[in-house]
């Protein structure tokens, strides 16, 4: 997977608890589109999940250095 510098930003407010894109894109200063492109591309790769009604949770920390 190629991780974008957002992702380091979404997996950092996810550490804290579930929650909503509009919520980390609020968080992130990214727009709400681009934070749910990223949760979705997260998904795909195992490291987010969503959870239901657009709540995500992390599943497994990114290793963004490899």
């Amino acid at each position: 997977m190629r991780y974008r510098p957002a992702d380091e930003k979404i997996i950092d407010v996810l550490r804290d608890g579930r929650n909503l894109a509009t919520n980390i894109a609020n968080e992130t200063g990214l727009s709400r589109q681009y934070v749910s492109t990223r949760l979705a591309e997260l998904a795909d790769g195992g490291h987010v999940e969503n959870i239901g009604n657009g709540l995500y949770e992390l599943r497994e920390e990114p290793a963004f250095g490899d």
